[in-house]
């Protein structure tokens, strides 16, 4: 910047940093928190979305352990389109072929 007769004018800015420096200093003792907070959060979503994954499966195979003993009731409840879905069907049209060919092979 220059004044009306051309010389250069400095201008000078004075701030406290002390908001700054404290500022970081509640963040840094905040941020374990927040960190084991967002651990927390993370574990209980997991734990959540595992069971829901793994429910269909773990019922798939009691199922199948209910076929190999034979018993002509058992069926997979289909419930989706998914893979876990085809799965089930074909396991469900296995059976069913092979009780209709065990019994006639017995008849």
């Amino acid at each position: 910047m220059a004044d009306n007769q051309g010389r250069a004018i400095a201008v000078k800015l004075l701030a406290d940093v002390a908001p700054v420096t404290q500022a970081k200093l509640a963040t840094l003792q905040v941020l374990p928190y927040t960190m084991l907070g967002s651990l927390l959060v993370a574990l209980v979503f997991s734990y959540l979305y595992s069971r829901f994954v793994t429910r269909p499966i773990r019922q798939m195979a009691a199922v199948t352990t209910t076929m190999q003993r034979l018993e002509k009731d058992a069926y997979y409840p289909v419930n989706s389109r998914d893979e876990i879905g085809v799965l089930g069907r074909n396991i469900n049209e296995l059976y069913q072929k092979f009780v209709a060919n065990d019994s006639l092979a017995g008849a």
